[in-house]
């Protein structure tokens, strides 16, 4: 062999090396060998303070022990979620960005122009559910829903909601549809913040769950007229013995929220899962599960396929109901 052949083999020899590591252009790096190996995010998709926020926060405090990394919260409110859900569909399906999901990955899809449907996103788990909630100021001259009814076909009342196309903007629409009453909506950021426009008088009304009004409720400051389930829960007894089901009172409305976590699908499998394992233990953790109870939340906790099948079933609601009211 010439000593110009040989420099040419050597060279050969040179680039298949490179290639075989990964250092060629355009080849795959080498898979991470642990993860996570830096802190994991949720994207919050709610202002600060609200039930979404709240639980996730506390999800993260608790599952930083079983991940091994730290768990930060942030939030991007705006756009009845849409801002939060695309901050984090524009990032990279690697698992280090965690999505709070809930009725609003069924609802933009519909309602909005967002470039993912309510399957694009993988569920890891669920740990609220929750029945919608009807309240008013404590001052507030309307005593019982019938009363509300009456008042807003003269002139539709000011419905505060926590953004626009969240699940209780959506519920107040279901309302009129089944009740008759006719609202005017004034959108909030947060359910924190809708709660203070209530109470500082900035509408006449609100729907959320429990947990965005438990302590306004308690302190005497906000009233409950309905509950949207058909049971009232033992956090809302712990503040109002009298209030009633819409159920109870004669109006065919039933509305619940529900809270978790997910991910942009093509997150690799064992990432998802390792998330999963982290999370569920945390929920089932005795000190997560008082600090969702102090905060005014039960556990309630799905995964897998039930928790899929739970999504669809409440997609196919919810979008019929959606295109109803539009």
């Amino acid at each position: 062999m010439g000593a110009s052949t040989r420099g040419k083999a050597i060279i050969l020899a040179g680039i298949l090396v490179f290639a075989c590591s990964g250092f060629v252009t355009g080849e795959p790096q080498q898979e991470e060998a642990e993860f996570p190996s830096k802190p994991v995010e949720i994207v919050v998709s709610f202002g600060a303070g609200g039930s979404n926020d709240v639980l996730a926060r506390i999800a993260a405090k608790y599952a930083e022990k079983y991940l091994g990394q730290e768990i930060i919260a942030r939030n991007y409110p705006g756009g009845g979620q849409a801002t939060g859900q695309l901050e984090a569909w524009n990032r990279p399906p690697d698992g280090y960005s965690v999505l709070t999901i809930n009725p609003g990955i069924i609802q933009n899809p519909i309602l909005k122009d967002v470039p993912f449907e309510y399957d694009d996103w993988e569920p890891i788990v669920l740990y609220n559910l929750d029945p919608e909630v009807f309240a008013v100021n404590a001052n507030s001259p309307y005593q019982t829903f019938e009363d509300v009814i009456e008042a807003s076909k003269k002139k539709p009342l000011k419905l505060i909601t926590p953004g626009a196309g969240t699940n209780p903007h959506v519920c107040g629409m279901y309302v009129e549809q089944q009740t008759g009453a006719r609202f005017e909506y004034v959108h909030a950021q947060s359910g924190a913040d809708e709660t203070m426009m209530l109470i500082g008088g900035h509408g006449d009304a609100l729907i959320n769950t429990i947990g965005a009004v438990y302590t306004a409720v308690q302190e005497g400051d906000v009233r409950l007229l309905g509950v949207m389930g058909e049971d009232i829960t033992e956090t809302i007894k712990e503040v109002d013995t009298q209030v009633k089901t819409f159920f109870d009172m004669g109006y065919d409305v039933g509305y619940w929220a529900w809270r978790g976590l997910g991910v942009k699908k093509g997150t690799p499998r064992e990432r998802v899962d390792i998330l999963h394992d982290a999370f569920k233990k945390a929920v089932f953790d005795p000190e997560c599960a008082r600090a969702f109870e102090e905060a005014g939340f039960s556990v309630v906790f799905k995964d897998g396929e039930d928790l899929v099948e739970f999504i669809e079933y409440q997609q196919g609601y919810m979008s019929e109901l959606l295109r109803k009211v539009q």
